[in-house]
């Protein structure tokens, strides 16, 4: 064979090799087809530390029938958490099944809070798989706590109260009015459910409060224990201003100079009302420099849990609609707090005789509607308290009751 015909015969062969390899690479990078859903599960942002939950993941399937397989993993903190954890229970519930069972033990035991990640996988013969993930945080009565602050101003005194549901409260007695000095965490009567808790996790209702509209806002009250005649009450612009006033004086007495409606009394006041607390050991109010040292002379416990706005899902033609869902989204965790009054907007504003109300809040104060009222609230970096309205129907706040100091 002469050299040409060698050469020939080889760059053959190679061309034939070079085929064959592009023709398995194509093969082996196919794009493959997904299965047709994600395993999506629910599971509360916040749980108690030592409770079960079951998840279970959404159905998956795929065009060919081809069988779907599910696979559960859960870390906690950066630790996976092994197999021989699981109980029996569990197993049987399937670790690799659609259904898992888990206790949120902690990492030690059931009384240590830490975060977890829930994952279910899966996998079909001929398709790429999906997966969905979910964090949650355990909580106990210990998650909150308060550090460092000054004692009580003079003349406070501190009572307490109590809902129909038995949650009890810290009251504070300041200017002839007695305060409740935690968030309002009643749920209201079975069947008839009022306000939600923070990301929708009740294990958190008992520690941050309950976010409420402004109707039940102006009901909630009542569901604490009344004495005689004097009831709790949503308050007033005027109670606020009672409580700025007694804070503002410069001897610290309730005889401020200001008169009704001027909200000056009210400015450098919120370090007094403010706490220095700690949930699962993180600063809550972070930055605070602009509101100088926080004293909580004033025992109102204030923490920075935000707001809430309320998207009504309903259901039927413009004669007859019904609310089917309440969709809650929060927001301010860690900078800001809020609490309604009783009072409803009027366009007051407009002719200049309510000068003190701010221009900061939410943003929802631009949207004025017949059902908007007042609230008053605080940043982590400013030093007044502040005055805003917002839609009743749409906005959701924390709640503070009042009566007449006895």
């Amino acid at each position: 064979m002469d050299l040409r015909k060698l050469y020939i015969a080889s760059m053959s062969a190679l061309a034939a090799f070079f085929l064959i390899s592009c023709n398995n690479d194509e093969e082996e990078t196919a794009t493959l087809p997904y299965v047709d859903n994600t395993p999506a599960f629910t599971l509360d942002r916040y749980i108690l530390a030592g409770s079960t939950h079951t998840m279970k993941a959404a159905t998956v399937t795929n065009a060919t029938g081809e069988a779907v397989a599910y696979s559960w993993s859960i870390t906690r903190g950066s630790d996976t958490v092994e197999d021989d954890e699981f109980s029996d229970d569990e197993e049987e519930s399937g670790n690799d099944g659609q259904e898992l069972t888990f206790m949120f033990k902690g990492a030690e035991t059931a009384d240590t809070l830490c975060n977890f990640t829930v994952s279910c996988s899966v996998s079909a013969t001929g398709y790429y798989g999906t997966s969905y993930s979910v964090t949650t945080t355990t909580v106990n009565g210990e998650s909150l706590k308060s550090e460092g602050d000054a004692g009580l101003a003079e003349g406070i005194t501190e009572g307490s109260c109590t809902d129909t549901e038995q949650h009890e409260y810290t009251t504070v007695k300041i200017g002839g009015l007695e305060w409740m000095a935690q968030n309002m965490a009643s749920k209201g009567a079975a069947g008839a459910e009022k306000g939600a808790a923070l990301e929708n996790s009740d294990a958190v209702s008992d520690i941050f409060g309950r976010f409420y509209t402004w109707d039940e806002a102006k009901e909630i009250c009542s569901n604490l224990t009344q004495d005689g005649d004097n009831e709790w009450r949503l308050p007033t612009r005027s109670d606020w201003d009672v409580l700025g006033k007694y804070f503002s004086a410069p001897d610290g007495s309730e005889d401020g100079s200001a008169s009704d409606g001027d909200l000056t009394v009210w400015k450098g006041i919120t370090s007094k009302l403010m706490t220095n607390a700690k949930f699962n050991g993180n600063e809550m109010w972070e930055y605070w420099t602009a509101v100088g040292d926080i004293s909580n002379e004033s025992g109102f416990s204030i923490i920075p849990t935000g707001y809430a706005t309320v998207v009504n899902m309903t259901q039927g033609d413009n004669s007859q609609t019904q609310t089917v869902n309440r969709i809650w989204t929060f927001f301010g965790m860690n900078e800001y707090a809020g609490f309604w009054t009783s009072d409803a907007y009027s366009n007051e504003n407009s002719s200049g005789t309510d000068e003190g109300i701010s221009d900061g809040g939410s943003g929802e104060g631009d949207a004025q509607t017949p059902s908007s009222a007042y609230y008053v609230y605080m940043y982590d970096t400013r030093p007044d308290l502040m005055l805003n309205y917002a839609d009743g129907a749409s906005f959701a706040l924390p709640v503070r009751c009042v009566r007449d100091a006895q």
